[in-house]
Order: structure tokens, then C-alpha cells, then sequence
């Protein structure tokens, strides 16, 4: 665990968190939009964590008014949370940019990418111990050794030994850690840790921390019982076991193969192993949680069940994503492996020199092992695949000649990236790229053209393609004299614009962020005489939030905001007036920005770039006296063509639904009443509004459904009204069906299909029918007002009665 004071553990598994993240690039410091930081203990290729030594990796989105790039860059990530009302922040990691994924948004990988190159291993200064061998590795590669002793850490190692052909640094580390029985990481502060698992100290997580549902546990693993330390293929073993253990519970054995560190002196390495592993067993767990940011790989965590109880969470893979909130995802797999192979993908080639080396003297026999594995070698020959990716280009230009869309590749560089793999090894490998091009219509492999450039393995495109075109990547790698070769081919296809139906998002929303966090500050003022007093005022951070359009065979037509969840939205019409910065705004002076209306009224707090596009809200902005959450849309000029994004004021989302289940209770008593004085009279009023309510309520109940589990479930506003759009985008159907015969304006709640000539009109105080959209009858309090009657038979007014006759009407008074 992070080492953090106990008010920070306790700030952290209290349902009201406040939470923060920055990050330092460049000596700068920045706020993400999002992050996910993904760290793995657990082995999938081996199936044990046992000697693993796995980098962590993610990504990050950044805030475009930021204006910052990361591509190839380091960057230092912290995440913070509020304590006794300041924020404090424990760092997460040194990462590096590997490659750009989006607009803003970027992959990136620890410090473990510095170990994958070669080791210089003919510059090993011998006799040496494991733990010399990682100071040298770490001195080599530019990171600190956070730990100076782990098990078998000063085992004699007297004289050259072999870690495989073409040696990394890594691989001399998976070789350290398998003889330490322990996993290598790299930790939050960026150093190199061995680790084994261990108990934290005055921290639980109980079932107010979970985050979605119940821990799912499965089969506990263990007790490990017995070690054996092997070299293959000869079975040549030495073992040390627990006789106790096995007759109690059964053999469970951990067994680690040809590792060159522990093959020097079997009998003294296997004591400590033993010593640290001997009885080990946990349960495997899978559980979300609150973000818990200060866990990390070995941590021992007590995690209350669905029973009450509690079990141990072994920390293995932890996975924490940031957009706000904070999520942490923990798997604790089992091993189902427990044969640890050293280098077993690297190469068949190794065992070989392992076994000449070890038993030379029976020569006859292990002659013809050698000989009858270099066979089988022969037989494998390595394989190489290329495969090939781009990344998507959201810019896209209108040729009026042509009269259709295509992506402008000079406003974002088309990039192709190659991939080679080794097949055998199934890892990716360096190798040399030839790039080669073919129109359409041709049969001719050429050169790479003007606008076309090659770094590393990525091609850029950063011209527009008049034809579809074809590029080719084939990839070479040559080990001594064998040389290996692949290719692969892509198409980029410039007509699919044009005959085909673009699935997906035609136009997208690019938010800096989602929701104005409220933060209270102390403020200190003095007056003429001196005396100083302190205020508490609110704060939002951010500032504002800029909402960024992406088009894709379409092109821009309006912004609308709701403030009632999406049930109306009202066009923010652009006006020609400049928008009115603070002094020390940096858009300030800019003539693009401009001041905005709706309903012929300025929308102060909310401006407009006429040249981008880009629609900034403030906090303070004139929607959000209307809702604390209000839903901005972005619409295209082709039909479906939208998206929308909702921001929020606070995270005080129980509040906001608590609101908004009263309204809806409030409209639904409404409706009701309204039903019940019209229920004397008869015909097709009656049964339509009847109609009408069934359908309104399987809705109500709906909603009411979905706001209890969102409340219950959610852990901040973002989670919240991001389960509410999923909900409306899967019933999205019955929201069109409903709004076709209930509908709100202005004046109330409107009944009716939209185009009919009569509907109905619930108003506050009021209930009407409407003909051609004029008031034709209105009942208010206990007033009918209507315009005609046409009574067939007969009319009672109080007692009196009024019967229609062959001439007329006869009056029978007093009833």
C-alpha cells in the first residue's frame, strides 16, 4: 500500500469523496479529462504470478483548452482526494506516450518498456549476487531499486551464466524474481520492486465500497506443500515438501524449471523459497470497488461478502479508471499452473545449451537428446506475421464537384501502423518495414508518394487520396543468417463515402469534462478599521467546459439544450456580438467568440466560435438556474445526425433524482385528478387520456425503477445520468412512441397525437380541449367554459331540465 495517514484511508471509503488528478509533463501541470491505469501481477502466458514481471499501461484523456500534446513524452500521474478540507495527492506513476489514440486521448506504458532492451551481459562483473545483478540492471536502464533484500537475494553466483539469446534486462529481472519467489513491478514512484503478498494496516473494504455488486469467489487455491526445482527435459529434480500438509490436504506443488540462478546451488535456494511459500493459499475474488488508488500488487486487503463476512483479497490485478470518480476493478486469479518455466517461450534452443551444459559427461545418451531436440527445432523454424491498423480521421472535407464527403487526411494524417509478431514466441519483435502503394485500376507495386512518410513502423498519410489505394507493408527480420519475411496489405477505400451508409457516430460531442465540482474555500477580507474575517464561498472547478464537435460525412447544423433531462431541447442560436471576457481570459480579444440566444433572449455564461464550432459553457451559466443537469445536443444536417452530453452542476446526484422522483410523483397525482373530475363524462376523452395514462404510467414506473438502482449504485453524477442515456438509448423507441401522443410545451402537458386536430391540455390550473391547437372547451376549478354544445335529447342545468321535442324544447323546472 501507498504509504498515506489514516484520515487519508478513511477519506477514502467515505461515500462523500472528493476527488481530483493532475499530471506534469514538461514542468507543467495539467488536470485529465479521463484515465485508466491498468497494472497486472497475474501472467496470462505462464498462468501464475510467480516470477512475472508485468509494466503497467492505460490511457489518458487530456482537456483540448489544455492545447497540450503527449506524444512521446514522460509524464508523472497523481490522484488526490479531499482530507479534513484540503486536497491531498499520492502519486500514481511515471509513464510514457506510446502512441496517440484520439483527438486527445493517449495510450501510455511504465517504466518496465526501459528493460526490453538488449543487456549488455558481457559487462556482468562475476562472482555476484541476484541482488547486484538488479542494481546493474537498474543502473543500466536509468530506474531506482526500491527493495535491497527479498529471499535468495545474496545466493553466490561465481561465474558466467546464461539468460538466452539476445538477453534483455527484463528478462535477467523474470529470472531474479522466479529465484526470489516473488513478482517484479514497477511502483508508483517509478522504482523497481521484488514483492510477496502482505497484510495492510487499519484498512478493509466493506460493503459500503463496492461499487456495482457482490465480491463473485470462487475455489480457494492451496496450501502450496512442496517445491521442486527441475531441469528439463532430463527430469532431474530436487524437491523439499511439507508430509503433513499433503496427508491433510493433498499435493500442491510449485514447481520452477531451468532457471539459471536457482541451477547453481538447488539445494541451498530451495530452503528459502520454501521458507516464504510453504502453506500459501488465498481465495479467488473479482469485486469493483470505490477507487482505492493507495492498493497495489501483495497488498492484503480483509473484503466483506454478501454473508457479512470477510476474505482475504490478495491484490493481483488492479485496474483504476478516473473520469470524476474514481473505480477501482480487482481479479484475483487462480494459478492454474504451477510449473514455472524460465523463458519457456523464448526458445526450444535454450534447454538445449542448458542441458549440454549441466550433463556433459554422460555423453552417449545426451547426444542423442540434443540431437533429437535440434530436430524438432529445425521443425519449428521461426514465422513472422505483420498486421496492420489506422488510427480514425473525425476531420472530413465537402467536394463540391463531386458533390460528397471524404476524410481531409491534411487536417489529420491518415497513420498506418504495422505490427510484427514473432510466431513462435508470440511477441512482437523489431523488424525492417518496406512500404509500397497501389492505386485503383492499377497492377503496379510503387514507391511511397509526396504526402506519404515512414517513422519507425507508421506510415503517415497527410495528403488526400484522389482514388482508392492499397498499401503494403512487408516486414523482414533476419536471426544469423536465416532471414524471415512478411507482408500485409490494407485497403483505403475513398468511395465508401459515397456508396455506402455510414454506421455509427456521424457526429460526436468532445467534452473538456462533465461536471462543475462544487469546492468551498476560505476567503479572508479586511475592512478600513483592520479587522480581518473569513467567509466560506463556492468555488467550481472547472471553470467551464468546452463542448467540441466532431463530424463525419455530415456537417454542422446547431447546439440545443434541455433542462429537463432531453425531454425539450431549444436551439442556442449564435448572435454578432462579441462575447465579454475578463481581463485576464486568454480568448479574450478573440472576434470569433461570440454571444448566444435562445427564445430571442441572451444566454449569458455560454458562448459560441463561429469558426471552430465550439460551444463553452460556464458554471455560473443561465441554464443552470433552470437544473442542476442540463443536456446539450449537437445536431448535423442529415437525419439521425446528433449527440448529446449532459453537465451537472455538483455530484449531489441523490438530491437531483430525489427531485426528480417528487416531480414525477407530483405529475402523476395531477393526471390522476384530472382523470377523475372527467370521469363523469363519456366518449372518446375519457378513453383517450385513460390510454394515454397506462402508457404514462409503465413509463413512470420505469424511470422510478431505474432512478432507486441508479442511486443505489452510482458513485458520483457522471455514472449516474451516463446509466440514465444508456437506459433512454436502449428504449429510445418508446420515448419516440410515447412523445408522439404525450408531449410538454409551454402552456402544459399536451395529449394526442401531434398532428391530430383535437387533443387534450393539462395546464396548472387547467384542463382543456384542443381544436386545431385553439382552446375549444376549458374547465378551470369548477368553471366549464365552451363555445358550442349540441345536446341531442336534453340538458339539466342545476334541476332544471331542457328536452328536445319535435318543436323545440320543453322546460321541466325544479327537476
Amino acid at each position: 500500500m501507498i504509504s498515506v495517514s489514516q484520515d487519508f484511508k478513511d477519506a477514502l471509503k467515505s461515500s462523500a469523496r472528493q476527488l481530483d488528478a493532475y499530471y506534469v509533463v514538461d514542468g507543467q501541470t495539467y488536470h485529465p479529462i479521463t484515465f485508466t491505469v491498468d497494472r497486472k501481477v497475474y501472467s496470462s502466458d505462464t498462468e501464475t504470478f510467480i516470477g512475472s514481471f508485468i509494466g503497467a499501461s492505460g490511457s489518458i484523456k487530456v482537456q483540448a483548452i489544455d492545447a497540450v500534446n503527449l506524444e512521446d513524452k514522460w509524464f508523472t500521474l497523481f490522484g488526490g482526494i479531499q482530507v479534513a478540507g484540503a486536497m491531498q495527492y499520492v502519486q500514481l506513476g511515471e509513464f510514457k506516450v506510446y502512441e496517440k489514440s484520439d483527438a486527445q486521448e493517449y495510450n501510455f506504458a511504465d517504466k518496465r518498456i526501459l528493460f526490453n532492451v538488449k543487456a549488455a551481459v558481457d559487462e556482468i562483473a562475476y562472482p555476484t549476487t541476484p541482488l547486484k545483478l538488479a542494481q546493474w540492471c537498474c543502473s543500466k536502464v536509468g530506474v531506482p531499486l526500491a527493495n535491497a533484500s527479498f529471499p535468495n537475494c545474496d545466493l553466490n553466483i561465481p561465474k558466467a551464466i546464461s539468460y538466452g539469446s539476445a538477453a534483455t534486462y527484463a528478462d535477467i529481472i523474470q529470472a531474479i524474481a522466479q529465484a526470489s519467489c516473488s513478482f517484479a513491478v514497477i511502483d508508483g514512484a517509478g522504482k523497481l520492486s521484488f514483492r510477496w503478498f502482505e497484510d495492510v494496516e487499519n484498512f478493509t473494504l466493506d460493503v459500503e465500497n463496492l461499487s456495482q455488486s457482490w465480491p463473485v469467489t470462487a475455489e480457494s487455491f492451496g496450501p502450496i506443500n512442496s517445491v521442486v526445482l527441475s531441469r528439463e527435459p532430463l527430469n532431474d529434480y530436487i524437491d523439499i515438501t511439507d508430509k503433513e500438509s499433503i496427508a491433510a490436504n493433498g499435493l500442491t506443488e510449485l514447481k520452477i524449471a531451468n532457471n539459471p540462478i536457482l541451477d547453481i546451488d538447488r539445494h541451498t535456494s530451495k530452503i528459502a523459497i520454501f521458507n516464504l511459500i510453504n502453506g500459501f493459499t488465498y481465495v479467488p475474488v473479482t469485486v469493483s470497488t470505490q477507487g482505492m488508488m493507495i492498493l497495489e500488487a501483495g497488498d492484503i486487503v480483509p473484503l466483506q461478502l454478501k454473508d457479512g463476512t470477510y476474505v482475504d483479497l490478495y491484490v493481483l490485478d488492479h485496474t483504476l479508471t478516473y473520469r470524476g470518480s474514481m473505480l477501482s476493478d480487482f481479479e484475483t486469479p487462480a494459478m492454474s499452473k504451477t510449473q514455472i518455466d524460465y523463458q519457456k517461450s523464448e526458445s526450444v534452443r535454450q534447454t538445449i545449451k542448458n542441458t549440454e551444459a549441466i550433463v556433459d559427461k554422460q555423453d552417449q545418451k545426451i547426444s542423442l537428446i540434443t540431437e533429437k531436440l535440434n530436430s524438432t527445432v529445425d521443425t519449428l523454424k521461426n514465422s513472422i506475421s505483420v498486421s496492420l491498423s489506422t488510427n480514425y480521421v473525425a476531420n472530413q472535407s465537402y467536394e463540391q464537384a463531386t458533390k460528397k464527403y471524404a476524410p481531409d487526411y491534411t487536417l489529420t494524417p491518415l497513420k498506418i501502423m504495422a505490427t510484427v509478431m514473432d510466431s513462435l514466441m508470440q511477441s512482437s519483435v523489431a523488424a525492417t518495414i518496406t512500404w509500397t502503394r497501389k492505386v485503383q485500376d492499377s497492377d503496379k507495386w510503387t514507391a511511397l508518394t509526396t504526402g506519404e512518410s515512414v517513422s519507425g513502423n507508421t506510415l503517415t498519410i497527410s495528403h488526400n487520396l484522389a482514388k482508392t489505394t492499397q498499401y503494403r507493408a512487408v516486414a523482414s527480420v533476419k536471426v544469423g543468417a536465416t532471414q524471415y519475411t512478411a507482408e500485409k496489405t490494407i485497403t483505403i477505400n475513398v468511395n465508401i463515402l459515397e456508396d455506402t451508409t455510414i454506421k455509427g457516430d456521424v457526429c460526436k460531442i468532445e467534452a473538456s469534462s462533465y461536471c462543475f465540482t462544487e469546492m468551498k474555500e476560505q476567503v479572508e477580507s479586511e475592512d478600513e478599521e483592520g479587522n480581518i474575517t473569513t467567509e466560506t464561498v463556492s468555488v467550481y472547478n472547472p471553470g467551464n467546459i468546452t463542448l467540441t464537435p466532431k463530424f463525419f460525412n455530415c456537417n454542422f447544423d446547431c447546439w440545443q439544450y434541455s433542462a429537463d433531462l432531453g425531454t425539450n431541447f431549444t436551439v442556442i442560436e449564435p448572435t454578432d456580438e462579441p462575447y465579454q471576457f475578463e481581463e485576464d481570459d486568454p480568448s479574450a480579444g478573440d472576434e470569433n467568440i461570440v454571444r448566444v440566444k435562445v427564445n430571442d433572449a441572451y444566454l449569458e455564461g455560454v458562448h459560441f466560435n463561429k469558426k471552430k464550432r465550439i460551444l463553452t459553457v460556464y458554471y455560473d451559466a443561465d441554464c443552470f438556474d433552470e437544473a442542476r443537469a442540463v443536456v446539450f445536443k449537437l445536431k448535423s444536417d442529415v437525419d439521425g445526425g446528433s449527440d448529446t452530453v449532459t453537465l451537472t452542476l455538483d455530484g449531489d446526484h441523490e438530491t437531483q433524482y430525489g427531485n426528480l422522483s417528487d416531480a414525477l410523483d407530483a405529475l402523476k397525482e395531477s393526471y390522476t385528478s384530472i382523470i377523475q373530475e372527467l370521469d363523469g363524462l363519456e366518449g372518446t376523452i375519457t378513453t383517450r387520456i385513460e390510454q394515454s395514462d397506462a402508457i404514462y404510467t409503465d413509463m413512470f414506473e420505469d424511470v422510478q425503477k431505474q432512478i432507486s438502482e441508479i442511486i443505489q449504485t452510482a458513485s458520483d453524477i457522471t455514472e449516474t445520468f451516463t446509466s440514465v442515456k444508456e437506459w433512454v438509448d436502449e428504449n429510445g423507441s418508446d420515448l419516440e412512441q410515447i412523445s408522439a401522443y404525450i408531449r410538454r410545451s409551454s402552456a402544459g402537458i399536451e395529449v394526442g397525437e401531434v398532428d391530430a386536430a383535437v387533443k387534450t391540455l393539462m395546464g396548472t390550473s387547467y384542463f382543456a380541449i384542443l381544436l386545431n391547437d385553439s382552446i375549444a372547451m376549458k374547465l378551470e376549478k369548477d368553471l366549464l367554459t365552451i363555445k358550442k354544445v349540441l345536446a341531442q335529447s336534453g340538458l339539466q342545468l342545476g334541476k332544471n331540465i331542457f328536452t328536445a321535442n319535435s318543436v323545440g324544447f320543453r322546460i321541466t323546472w325544479g327537476g
